[in-house]
């Protein structure tokens, strides 16, 4: 099955699929079969996937409709029994600072490393994103980041148990519908020697054959 994706769908793109294949973009998922055309809502909302039938063109189902529909969903799933404390509504840095006031009020373990942790990465990284935009995918940006500029993997997982705790314990305080999604674990192991300079340039312009890294004269 043949699987595309796209920013932006078209009545002309949609027209031009082959028989067996899916089209996804904006929320969407446009399946051709032999008959038409079905149209699916596919999206996350708080870490939960969405995927539904809106309709099929031999109903009388467009992307136009198509549109409306999932426009109306997505504001259907928004609707939560804890929308009275609205996190779902606030960003990371705001979720992490109920997170520290609570942890402090419970006399929570290690709250100054966590404080740290929130303070220099996490909030520099996820601070601006909605609770709800926040996924499995972004952990693993920020894994790669922080791999980056030279973290062990030992100390990024760290970091990311301290994101995986903030939406556990406001999931448990009731301030959540759900759960931060659960960042992959990164393959801890040995730290690997830097070169010297000195060492790798000799080695690099020695002559073949010799086994001595160093440069005369």
């Amino acid at each position: 099955m043949k699987e595309i994706k796209s920013h932006i769908l078209t009545k002309q793109l949609i027209s031009k699929m082959d028989i067996g294949s899916t089209l996804f973009g904006e929320k969407l998922e446009v399946r051709k079969t032999e008959k038409g055309h079905s149209f699916y809502a596919n999206f996350m909302v708080r870490g939960k996937r969405i995927h539904k039938l809106l309709g099929k063109t031999e109903n009388q189902m467009n992307l136009t409709k198509a549109r409306t529909a999932v426009n109306q969903l997505i504001a259907e799933q928004s609707a939560s029994p804890y929308k009275s404390n609205a996190f779902y509504e606030k960003t990371f840095k705001q979720a992490a600072d109920k997170y520290l006031e609570l942890q402090t009020a419970s006399g929570g373990k290690n709250i100054r490393q966590k404080r740290q942790q929130i303070r220099d990465h996490l909030t520099p990284f996820f601070g601006n994103f909605w609770v709800h935009e926040l996924s499995t995918g972004l952990t693993e940006k920020y894994a790669h980041k922080r791999r980056s500029v030279g973290t062990a993997n030992a100390t990024i997982n760290r970091e990311l148990a301290v994101f995986r705790h903030i939406g556990k314990t406001l999931f448990d305080h009731r301030l959540l519908a759900s759960p931060f999604p659960a960042p992959k674990t990164q393959k801890e192991g040995g730290k690997k020697k830097k070169l010297s300079p000195i060492w790798s340039l000799n080695n690099f312009l020695k002559p073949q054959g010799t086994t001595s890294a160093h440069i005369s004269p």
